[in-house]
């Protein structure tokens, strides 16, 4: 077949509009589409995970899990509070995480604090190998399963959940690169609904008013503690959780004294 120039023209031209067409709209819109695919697909789910990396490696969360026990151990109990700080240093020098908590009129010397009895009871081995004495108290929430009461059901949620921040607390403030599930907002929100739970049943005012106290000093010092994660001072982050298993200890007792008893 024989072609004309002018044939051959419009052919050249075709062509040639095609290929401007093209790289004038069609690369772009192929662009702007594979743009959006790897900004939804690789680019987000990237930032995502390199956020909730960051996330996890900062002391706003906790990987909480129920707990039906905590422990603490003791190393000393006094009305004075210089002697009480002379034991402190003492322990300290000899390279125990010791902790003086004022508790009314007394001042405690923690040394320790667990979910775990046989932990601690190793530790307590080891103050009387350096030569110090010790003593475990428990806070036993399996006490609160007492007769199947509704009010005591709720009750126990609650301290269940004050124990299990507590004991992660401990352990981020032992290894702060462990994976945390809850972030402190959402611990306090949590905490919050089943403090709310309690002061609605119909139970004594004297017991409410102390649960009151005790919840609102220890959604404070929850604050605190994060704190001093931030800022990574580990031993203000010791001293806050000794006297929230102390505040715990206390309010646990004088409860079932006066409700179980």
């Amino acid at each position: 077949m024989r072609y004309t120039r002018l044939d051959i023209q419009k052919k050249y031209y075709g062509k040639t509009a095609k290929l401007i067409i093209q790289f004038f709209v069609v690369l772009p819109l192929l662009a702007l589409l594979i743009g959006n695919l790897l900004t939804r697909f690789i680019i987000i789910p990237q930032i995502e995970r390199s956020l909730a990396g960051n996330d996890k490696s900062t002391v706003s969360a906790y990987k909480i899990e129920k707990t039906n026990s905590l422990y603490y151990l003791q190393a000393g109990v006094f009305s004075n509070k210089e002697n009480a700080n002379f034991l402190v240093n003492g322990l300290k020098e000899r390279g125990f995480a010791a902790a003086l908590v004022q508790d009314q009129e007394k001042y405690r010397i923690v040394v320790g604090y667990s979910d775990d009895a046989n932990e601690l009871n190793k530790r307590k081995e080891e103050l009387k190998a350096a030569g110090y004495n010790g003593l475990i108290n428990e806070v036993n929430l399996k006490l609160l399963d007492k007769d199947g009461k509704e009010e005591l059901k709720f009750i126990k949620e609650y301290l269940t959940a004050v124990s299990g921040i507590i004991k992660a607390q401990a352990e981020y403030a032992s290894d702060s690169s462990q994976i945390k599930d809850i972030k402190s907002d959402d611990a306090l929100l949590m905490l919050k609904k089943k403090y709310e739970k309690v002061m609605d049943l119909n139970i004594k005012n004297d017991i409410k008013s102390n649960l009151d106290s005790f919840n609102n000093s220890f959604m404070e010092r929850m604050t605190k503690f994060d704190s001093s994660m931030n800022s990574n001072n580990r031993e203000c982050a010791n001293q806050i959780i000794s006297e929230e298993i102390i505040m715990l200890y206390n309010f646990f007792k004088d409860f079932t004294q006066q409700y179980l008893l």
